[in-house]
Order: structure tokens, then sequence, then C-alpha cells
């Protein structure tokens, strides 16, 4: 289906609008997949400095999160494809975007005193993610669980980051 919005997962039925039209879907199993396409702002970036991009739109960066060539441009989040540490860009999500901010933002000061920072390196803490309602799942190293405990354990981390 395409030009079609989910409106609502629950237990067997999935809900889609269309236009002005809803519609319930049964399944007795339901498997999420989405496109992800960088911004638009990618475009504009590599318009204008000669960017490369990657097939998703995401600008490549140099390790200290520059654009090549262009050493007061920084990139981060899920616009950026750091892809110097691994087989895989760092994966576009907000613990990964929050480390290259707080990097980016001691570059910037160490540069003005005249220093250099080490390049950018993530850490990965781990993946939770709302599956449901009141459901999630939560994955750290080896321990994976999910359920009301992995929602509960998601509400608190978001809210302990706002």
């Amino acid at each position: 289906m395409t030009k079609t919005r989910v409106t609502n997962i629950e237990n067997d039925v999935v809900t889609v609008r269309s236009g002005e039209t809803t519609k319930d879907i049964p399944a007795h199993t339901i498997l999420w997949g989405a496109g992800v396409k960088a911004s638009a702002v990618s475009e504009a970036i590599s318009n204008r400095t000669g960017a490369e991009l990657d097939r998703a739109g995401r600008v490549f960066v140099n390790e200290d999160l520059t654009i090549p060539g262009h050493p007061d441009i920084f990139v981060i989040g899920d616009l950026a494809n750091f892809s110097h540490q691994g087989d895989s860009p760092v994966p576009g999500v907000a613990p990964a975007a929050m480390q290259e901010g707080v990097y980016v933002a001691k570059l910037i000061r160490k540069r003005l005193k005249g220093q250099t920072l080490k390049p950018f390196h993530y850490i990965d803490y781990g993946s939770l993610a709302v599956i449901g309602r009141h459901q999630a799942v939560v994955q750290y190293k080896a321990i994976r669980f999910s359920g009301p405990l992995a929602w509960f354990s998601w509400l608190f981390i978001h809210i302990y980051y706002m």
C-alpha cells in the first residue's frame, strides 16, 4: 500500500488510513518495516559543498563529523553517515546524535583554544523500542527483554533525558 498511514496497531488488527478512508486489516502476525530517507537538508548540503550522499541521502562525514573539504561544517545525527567504526554507519538514533553533539561541542571549544581532539568514537549503549501499547523491547549487550518492564525502562530513560 502506498500513500497509506498506519494509525494504530492492536492485537491481531492494523488500522490504516488513506486520505479520508480508514480500514482495519486483520493480522495474526504483524511485522513493521518502514523506509527511512534523510531530510532534504542533506541534498542542500551536497549541492552547496559537493559532499557525497549515501543511498539513504545521508552525508558522508570525516572522523571529526565534518564534511570533507569543509572543516567548519559539522553534520550529526540521522543526517550523517559516519562509517569510520566498523562495517556499517553509526545508527541514526537519538543516543548516537547526543554523543555526536557532545563531541562537536567539545571539538569547537578545543579548536577555539588552538587544540585538537581525537576522532569521534560512538559507544553503543543498547537499544530501546516501543512496539505496542505498554510494550517495548530492550537490548543491552547480552541482555534482552520485552513487555511492560521494557516499556517502563523505555519510559524512565526517555523522561530522564528530557
